[in-house]
C-alpha cells in the first residue's frame, strides 16, 4: 500500500525477489532503501518494514525521511485519501527504534540515514561528504572538470579535495580557446561572483563596482562556452543591486532563467546566510527540469 501511494511500480515481493536474484547472480554487496514519515504510515508499519529489510540480510541500508515538495503528486493522493503525515514525535520514535534494531542486527550507523555492515560503507556516499572527486554518470549526475579561483587559500582547499582538477586562476584571462586546448568540455557552469559591491555591508556600487563587476567576465565566458545550464549564486542583496542587469545579460545571450532565495538554515545550518540562486537554461530545455526547480 505504501509503495502504491508513492507511485512505485513494484511491490514488496518484487523487491524481495530482486535481492534474491542479485545474490544468485553473485553480487556480494547489496544495499536496500526504506522511506519513513509516509502519509498514513504507523510506527508499527515502518518497523515491520525494517524487520523485513533485516531479514533479507543486505550489506548496506539507507533509511530516508520523506521530503514532500509542494508540487509533488503525493499531495493530491493525500488530499484524495484524507491521509496525513505522522507526527514529529512518531517520526522520531520510528527513527530511534529503527536505529536500535539495525544496531542489534550488526549494522553500523555511519551517517544520519545510512547503515552498513563492517567493511560495507558506501564509498560513493563518503566521497560526497568528504568533498572528494567523482565521475557523474546517469540522469542528474555531474562531474567537476575545472575551477576558476584566484585567492590562495580557496585554491588550497580545492587542491586538497580535488587534486586532479585544474584551477584557472584569473577569470579575466580564461577563454573558451584555453578550455578547448586543455580538452575540457562543459555542460554546466556553476559559481558565484564577488558580492562586496552588492552586499548591504559593502560599498553598494552594485555591478558597477570593481569586484562585483566581475559578473561581466562570468557572462563573457558563458557567451563563449554556451553551456546548457548556468547556476549563479550571490547574496540576496543582488535582488536590489544588479538583478535586472544579470537577467537581461542572460537574456541577451539566449538564456531563460528561474531563481529562488535559499537560506543556510533551510538546509540545516545554524545561521541565516541568505543567498539568491539563479538557474539559467537554453530555450529548448525540457519543461520538467524547470518544474523540478
Amino acid at each position: 500500500m505504501e509503495l502504491q501511494r508513492l507511485g512505485r511500480l513494484h511491490d514488496a515481493e518484487t523487491a524481495r525477489q530482486a535481492v534474491r536474484h542479485a545474490r544468485v547472480a553473485g553480487f556480494d554487496n547489496v544495499s536496500l532503501d526504506l522511506m519513513m514519515w509516509l502519509p498514513g504510515q504507523r510506527p508499527s508499519d515502518y518497523l515491520a518494514s525494517v524487520d523485513a529489510l533485516i531479514a533479507l540480510q543486505p550489506d548496506h541500508a539507507s533509511l530516508y525521511i520523506l521530503e514532500l515538495y509542494s508540487q509533488a503528486p503525493l499531495n493530491d493522493v493525500m488530499r484524495a485519501g484524507s491521509l496525513t503525515l505522522p507526527s514529529d514525535d512518531e517520526a522520531a520514535d520510528m527513527y530511534m527504534a529503527a536505529m536500535a534494531r539495525l544496531d542489534a542486527a550488526g549494522f553500523e550507523q555511519y551517517e544520519i540515514s545510512n547503515y552498513a555492515r563492517p567493511g560495507f560503507r558506501s564509498v560513493h556516499n563518503e566521497a560526497y561528504w568528504l568533498g572528494e572527486d567523482y565521475l557523474g554518470i546517469g540522469p542528474g549526475a555531474f562531474s567537476t572538470v575545472a575551477f576558476c579561483e584566484i585567492m590562495p587559500y580557496p585554491c588550497k582547499i580545492l587542491n586538497k579535495h580535488w587534486p586532479d582538477i585544474p584551477i584557472y586562476n584569473d577569470v579575466k584571462q580564461l577563454t573558451k580557446q584555453t578550455l578547448d586546448a586543455d580538452g575540457i568540455n562543459i555542460d554546466a557552469i556553476c559559481g558565484g561572483f564577488p558580492c562586496q559591491d552588492i552586499s548591504e555591508a559593502g560599498a553598494k556600487a552594485g555591478l558597477a563596482g570593481e569586484r562585483s563587476g566581475l559578473w561581466f567576465e562570468y557572462a563573457r565566458i558563458i557567451g563563449e562556452v554556451r553551456p546548457r545550464y548556468i547556476i549563479i549564486e550571490n547574496v540576496s542583496d543582488l535582488l536590489v543591486r544588479g538583478f535586472d542587469e544579470v537577467l537581461s545579460t542572460l537574456a541577451s545571450l539566449g538564456y531563460d532563467a528561474v531563481w529562488h532565495c535559499i537560506q543556510a538554515c533551510d538546509v540545516g545550518a545554524p545561521h541565516i546566510r541568505d543567498r539568491v540562486w539563479i538557474v539559467g537554461f537554453l530555450p529548448d530545455t525540457d519543461e520538467r527540469f524547470i518544474e523540478c526547480w
